[in-house]
């Protein structure tokens, strides 16, 4: 049978990219800017056309650039979106792991969650994804919630934004005669 992972893989992309790890080289600067141009125009939600934002174009980015992995490791971007595929405990020490004790987790997406929630996603509105189906989940939850709090999410979030996003220049490596060239230009104006 075809689980509906799959099928939601399949529509989204393969790939969730709230986690992506790049090296700095030519080839990865190549890859951003092949990436930047497609999503300039295309990054949309259109499943009938086969498109979801960013992600959907990952999938054959293996087709043009070399040396890309996929990072198997169930310890890294746990989250609402494979939740089901992997059970989360903690042991004696605090430490927690996914599964077995040979995967232990790096870090939780805790994307969408509502702060104090009943749930571990706000994105969707089933008891399924309730802290109750899911007891596993309530201690990092909680833990999530207090380092939050602690670290002053209501006032921050509060905050209005003070970033101005200009046009997107092409990034290239640049050599230190090219970047102070750069640097005194500026300078003079």
């Amino acid at each position: 049978t075809v689980s509906t992972d799959e099928l939601v893989a399949l529509r989204h992309g393969m790939y969730n990219l709230g986690f992506i790890g790049v090296k700095h080289s030519n080839e990865t600067l190549r890859f951003v800017n092949w990436w930047m141009e497609r999503l300039r125009e295309h990054c949309i939600i259109d499943k009938p056309r086969g498109l979801f934002v960013d992600q959907k174009w990952i999938d054959i980015a293996p087709l043009f650039f070399d040396d890309v992995c996929i990072f198997k490791h169930l310890g890294y971007n746990m989250a609402w979106w494979n939740i089901a595929e992997r059970k989360l405990f903690q042991t004696m020490d605090g430490h927690y792991y996914v599964n077995t004790p040979e995967e232990q987790l790096v870090f939780f997406h805790f994307s969408g969650y509502k702060l104090g929630g009943n749930s571990y996603t706000g994105r969707i509105d089933d008891s399924a994804y309730s802290f109750q189906s899911r007891p596993d989940l309530v201690q990092i939850f909680s833990d999530y919630d207090k380092k939050m709090i602690a670290n002053h999410y209501h006032k921050l979030t509060a905050l209005k934004p003070l970033l101005h996003f200009g046009s997107a220049k092409k990034l290239e490596i640049k050599t230190f005669k090219q970047r102070l060239k750069v640097k005194i230009k500026s300078l003079l104006k």
